[in-house]
């Protein structure tokens, strides 16, 4: 069983060293959050970082705090369908699109 564990843990590493890389993507435990970041989404800016905090509440539903400016309505609409569909690898995608799509070339 410590075998595959460890097998996944080395998987999920490889995953997130990649999108890290490719897309700047950062998932920090911060009070009780998890700090969901992004840097690479400004071409005139790439190193700036974009975050927002994701909870879970006792009751398994998510909610986001510390959302970037500008970003709050679309953040309340993913985070209701994320709440629908559970799916946070499909959240972290909408994310990064809508910080690329409302973020200055």
């Amino acid at each position: 069983m410590a075998a595959i564990q460890t097998d996944m843990e080395r998987g999920l590493t490889k995953i997130l060293a990649t999108y890290s890389s490719r897309l700047g993507l950062s998932l920090t435990p911060k009070d009780g959050a998890i700090e969901i970041g992004f840097t690479q989404v400004s071409r005139e800016n790439p190193d700036k970082m974009y975050s927002m905090n994701l909870l879970i509440g006792d009751d398994g539903v998510y909610s986001v705090q510390k959302v970037p400016a500008g970003m709050e309505g679309t953040m309340r609409s993913l985070v209701e369908e994320l709440n629908e569909r559970n799916d946070l690898s499909w959240f972290v995608v909408q994310i990064r699109k809508a910080l690329v799509d409302n973020c200055p070339l």
